[in-house]
């Protein structure tokens, strides 16, 4: 499989929320750079894997990968992820992604784009730094924790007669 086919492949896997063969195209120490603060993310980082320098957060391992992978589902489903292959030179791919996700507990959405940087290795993903719009997603992650305690309190206070869902 040459470098393309193996971007297009974990890209592929990746859109339809299949974690397990999209790891398949990982090596076993890759490494996962997001360029936004860990608190910002509103997902679970093994704190054996995470190494902060400014604000970016970086997972090693192809299990800190997965567990970020399922997080992140578990949270959030894709409506649409579009990913356009931008540039692939020796063993770097660069790909932009358009992206409609649904924040499952208030089902809130958020469209953006974002960017990967894939680093390739024996024929392996060896290196994902991922591009999004910090500020855009900090402030969409603050609207659904908002709504989300809304609605326990409303649960609280009225029961679950009236408040059953969000939306």
């Amino acid at each position: 499989m040459d470098h393309i086919e193996l971007i297009e492949t974990a890209l592929k896997y990746w859109s339809v929320q299949d974690v397990e063969p999209t790891l398949a195209t990982f090596s076993d120490d890759v490494v996962y750079r997001l360029n936004i603060a860990p608190e910002t993310v509103g997902i679970s980082v093994p704190q054996q894997s995470l190494s902060s320098g400014g604000p970016s957060i970086v997972m090693r391992g192809k299990g800190a990968a997965r567990d970020m992978m399922y997080d992140f589902l578990a949270k959030f489903d894709y409506l649409l992820f579009d990913p356009v292959m931008c540039n692939v030179r020796s063993s770097v791919a660069r790909v932009q992604v358009r992206y409609v996700v649904r924040h499952r507990a208030t089902g809130e959405e958020l469209a953006g784009s974002k960017r990967y940087v894939l680093k390739i290795e024996d024929d392996l993903v060896s290196q994902i730094d991922e591009y999004v719009d910090a500020a855009r997603l900090s402030c969409f992650l603050q609207l659904a924790q908002w709504r989300v305690a809304e609605v326990e309190k409303a649960l609280e206070n009225d029961g679950p007669r009236k408040h059953a869902r969000v939306n």
